[in-house]
């Protein structure tokens, strides 16, 4: 891997937040974008000039030049992309969920042992600001030992787009659900 990572965000829905983090983090370098449709790449072409826009998979793991693929797409498609990627030797980050049941997820983790590269995934919702400061008025022990810890998320069951066919997204248990359990891991773990 090049002393500062060159990663592809496949899939510019959502992608393109995840695209600007990357500009933003000093050490980091987005070297593409990915997108089946052709108004995304326009879009991630004007939005990153000087970036390379592909529009298929095998184009991204055929550069050399790629250390790192970020996966932005429809929760089902993450197996699939992540292991096409670790096999072919580039680390992946997947947005959550990381898939879609713990076949895939035995399946990636195999992938990612035999190519010797990085799999994680990318929890955005634990540097929210409200989140923080919960998570430091708990490892303060203010509230002493938590016995109890409750969460609640207003969801809008007909989203439009991809999450609103369930194989596609998993249930809500795979979109706002990762964020809420991984809140609630990270809580009960504080002290």
């Amino acid at each position: 891997m090049s002393s500062e990572p060159r990663l592809v965000v496949v899939g510019y829905g959502m992608g393109a937040h995840h695209a600007r983090l990357i500009k933003e983090v000093p050490g980091l370098r987005l070297h593409g974008v990915c997108d089946v449709a052709p108004d995304k790449r326009e879009r991630a072409a004007a939005d990153h000039p000087g970036i390379r826009v592909y529009s298929a998979m095998p184009s991204v793991l055929a550069d050399t030049e790629v250390d790192v693929v970020v996966i932005v797409t429809p929760h089902n498609t993450h197996a699939p992309l992540a292991i096409k990627a670790m096999e072919a030797g580039k680390h992946v980050v997947t947005d959550k969920a990381i898939c879609v049941s713990s076949a895939e997820l035995e399946q990636m983790i195999a992938a990612r042992d035999r190519s010797g590269v990085h799999l994680t995934t990318f929890h955005n919702r634990r540097w929210d600001g409200d989140f923080l400061t919960v998570r430091r008025v708990v490892e303060s022990g203010q509230l002493g030992m938590l016995y109890h810890i409750d969460s609640n998320v207003t969801y809008h069951a007909h989203m439009g787009g991809w999450r609103s066919d369930r194989d596609a997204m998993g249930g809500w248990m795979f979109d706002w659900g990762s964020h809420t359990l991984d809140q609630i891991l990270l809580l009960a773990s504080a002290r």
